[in-house]
């Protein structure tokens, strides 16, 4: 291995393999999803990263249903055996402090890199029916609604297909991009703190793997990409722009639609609560 995420020490535990796909494996543990990633994904809290791309397909060596038992820094399943002895352990550095300086021009970037996107793809709920969602939620973020908010969040929940829906993704996304501008706002740390209660109350309406993101991001954990994106929102310096460039087009990159479902709710939490508005 050569990381591993901060939620996901190697300490003694048992899972079971939950899903399997060509880059990454989810495993069922106690402490709620492990993904095995392979070497060029994102790291994550909950996430080991291999440290090569020496295997093609994560399909031939994991199957799921198989049990893994992690012993002493060793995972193993029936046919792989996971070295976490001299493992990194990976945390997000520490976020740039919000300016509203670039804001504006970087949301007018993100909406048009995603509007692109939407015409190549298939496009989710979040441009469809559940979009009148998202902006309520933005409105009711803006104003501090809880009440509003929460029913629209409860809304958003398990909202769409696969195994993390478009509505799932979107919250994901506004609840990173609202931590990282509530510049220490008391009245802004109460709502999202409510918010978030809020959405982990009502993850059992989704599937296992979303469940897992979501309450990770209402307890404020997001993946590298994630972080990376909105960062580069807040506190991008380079000349041309390009850090949010790169890390926009990775996490776009993410699945058929998670990855635009995941921006729509970021720009939806920084317009609600941008720098500039305060």
């Amino acid at each position: 291995m050569v990381r591993v995420g901060y939620l996901a020490a190697a300490t003694s535990f048992d899972g079971i393999v939950h899903s399997v796909f060509a880059r990454a494996c989810n495993i069922a543990v106690p402490f709620g999803l492990l993904t095995v990633a392979a070497h060029g994904l994102a790291d994550g809290p909950s996430v080991w990263r291999v440290s090569s791309n020496t295997v093609a397909d994560f399909t031939s060596l994991f199957a799921p249903g198989e049990r893994l038992r992690c012993r002493k820094s060793v995972a193993h399943t029936r046919d792989v055996a996971l070295d976490l002895t001299n493992a990194e352990m990976w945390r997000p550095p520490p976020p740039p402090w919000p300016s509203g300086e670039r804001l504006d021009a970087n949301l007018r970037h993100a909406n048009a890199a995603l509007d692109e996107r939407r015409v190549r793809v298939v496009p989710s709920v979040i441009d469809r029916e559940a979009q009148a969602s998202l902006r309520a939620l933005e409105d009711a973020c803006r104003r501090l609604d809880v009440q509003s908010a929460t029913a629209q969040a409860h809304r958003l929940i398990g909202w769409g297909e696969g195994l993390t829906p478009a509505g799932d993704d979107a919250l994901v996304g506004i609840l990173a991009s609202l931590r990282a501008v509530s510049c220490a706002d008391a009245h802004r740390a109460l709502f999202l703190r409510s918010l978030s209660l809020a959405v982990a109350s009502r993850v059992a309406r989704t599937t296992i793997v979303s469940a897992h993101y979501l309450r990770l991001a209402a307890q404020g954990h997001f993946n590298a990409d994630v972080t990376r994106l909105i960062d580069a929102f807040v506190g991008d310096g380079t000349e041309d722009g390009s850090g949010l460039r790169e890390a926009l087009e990775a996490v776009l990159d993410v699945g058929a639609t998670s990855g635009a479902d995941m921006v729509a709710g970021m720009i939806a939490g920084l317009r609600a609560w941008a720098p500039m508005r305060q």
